[in-house]
């Protein structure tokens, strides 16, 4: 526990740091917080999810991609990573990041603080509604808010039947006992139910960070978790007319085949 204290003491150190250090810097006309700090849900081990606007006469080097996804970074980033510590890891995959910009996934060595920088000409970016500030220098207008699907009818179908499908391969890796394999689909299968119930009930799409499931360690365990999935699927979708009825008694058939010793 002293050791996750004091990550967390050097952590919140780093974030004062760049809060003074970039909001002195002529280059960036906005830096927030997004992530977990910006839904007021970090904890003691969280990233730093920082999103920098860049000022136009600057934009050209700081938000250049020579590659979407690579190993290294540009000189100008590199020079600015580094004046907070020394990159012990580095990442860059700019799909991650909003129209015309950057992002680069830096772990600091010596501390293992891990920052998401976020990079984006001012003149495109908007403040994500769940933002953090640390400094503006000019107001930013802010993005709308996640919207509800206006007609989710055929999104709900796609989602059940890829649910029905990978429910029968997920059963059958279970008679084969590869419980990695398993392991990861019974997080995928939750997954899919709770976007079901968000779909069903009309509600906007909000991240949640970590994983969705219990872990289920033995083969008994994982076919009661794979059961209390379908249950939970079938009592959602019976009430939609318009679905193609479950497989349920193949789905069973497969069951039956498992042996939970």
């Amino acid at each position: 526990m002293h050791d996750v204290l004091e990550y967390q003491t050097q952590r919140d150190g780093l974030v004062v740091q760049l809060r003074q250090t970039l909001a002195a810097d002529q280059r960036f006309v906005a830096g927030w917080l997004v992530g977990s700090f910006g839904r007021n849900a970090a904890d003691a081990v969280s990233d730093l999810d920082l999103m920098l606007l860049v000022a136009e006469a600057a934009s050209a080097q700081l938000c250049a991609k020579p590659a979407i996804n690579r190993a290294s970074t540009t000189p100008e980033r590199a020079a600015l990573f580094t004046t907070f510590g020394p990159i012990a890891a580095l990442y860059e995959a700019h799909h991650n990041a909003p129209a015309g910009g950057t992002q680069s996934f830096v772990c600091y060595q010596g501390t293992g603080i891990m920052v998401d920088w976020t990079l984006v000409p001012a003149d495109k970016a908007q403040r994500p509604v769940d933002a953090l500030i640390l400094f503006e220098h000019e107001p930013i207008a802010v993005a709308a808010a996640p919207q509800v699907e206006p007609n989710p009818t055929e999104l709900i179908k796609e989602r059940v039947a890829f649910f029905w499908m990978m429910s029968a391969v997920t059963i059958k890796y279970l008679i084969r006992r590869d419980h990695g394999f398993v392991t990861t689909w019974l997080e995928e299968l939750q997954r899919i139910v709770l976007e079901v119930e968000r779909l069903i009930e009309q509600r906007p799409w909000s991240y949640q960070h970590g994983s969705r499931s219990q872990f289920a360690a033995t083969t008994l365990a994982q076919k009661q978790v794979i059961q209390g999935l379908i249950a939970t699927m079938l009592q959602l979708t019976s009430p939609l007319a318009e679905l193609r009825p479950a497989p349920l008694p193949e789905l069973e058939r497969l069951l039956a085949l498992v042996e939970d010793n």
